[in-house]
């Protein structure tokens, strides 16, 4: 089992995730547990640390350029289509569900499906393609000025946090007064029914 007794930075996202003992790597983060399994995962996930290893940050970096060159690109060049809500239906929850679609400028025109106009929307995909490179390109400039910073830095130990520990009271009373007593004590506690009474836990 890996187990962390320190973090380091991710060469891909930037933030703080713990590093594993026995691989020396950044731990998986990024991901959902949806449905059951992991869904996903940043790409810094499963590498050495920022502070040991820089080859996944510039390597994320110069996709996020070309990316945004791309995005530049798709601004610039001529946009003969646009993506139009074309219908709107209800889920059996009661949510709203719109159907969309693209259509050129004539499509447009004949079918009256929004108060706008065919060049306003044109100008919308443009600013919106242009946000994006904007954005992506100042997210790069971070992530460049943190391999800078960070690299060659020690990993930060983490702070190992005591066992939870557990009490069970008959009253209620008695769970918080020794939750008063607790704290007094420095100790972080809290108390919740529990089928036999009341159950205290606290580091």
């Amino acid at each position: 089992m890996n187990v962390s007794t320190h973090t380091g930075t991710c060469q891909a996202c930037g933030h703080r995730q713990a590093v594993h003992v026995n691989t020396g790597k950044i731990a998986k983060h990024g991901y959902t547990t949806s449905y059951g399994y992991f869904n996903g995962t940043c790409g810094g996930s499963d590498h050495l640390p920022l502070e040991l290893d820089t080859a996944v940050n510039v390597a994320t970096v110069s996709a996020m350029l070309a990316y945004a060159v791309a995005e530049d690109a798709a601004a610039v060049a001529e946009i003969t289509k646009v993506l139009v809500t074309v219908g709107r239906t209800t889920d059996s929850r009661g949510r709203r569900v719109d159907t969309i679609g693209w259509m050129d400028r004539a499509e447009y025109d004949t079918s009256r499906v929004r108060f706008s106009s065919f060049d306003r929307e044109v100008e919308m995909v443009r600013l919106r393609h242009q946000q994006t490179a904007e954005m992506v390109r100042a997210e790069a400039a971070q992530l460049d000025a943190l391999r800078v910073r960070v690299f060659g830095q020690p990993l930060q130990a983490r702070k190992v946090e005591a066992d939870i520990q557990r009490e069970i009271f008959k009253t209620r009373r008695e769970a918080y007064a020794r939750i008063a007593e607790l704290q007094i004590a420095g100790h972080k506690a809290q108390s919740r029914s529990a089928y036999n009474g009341y159950t205290v836990t606290y580091r």
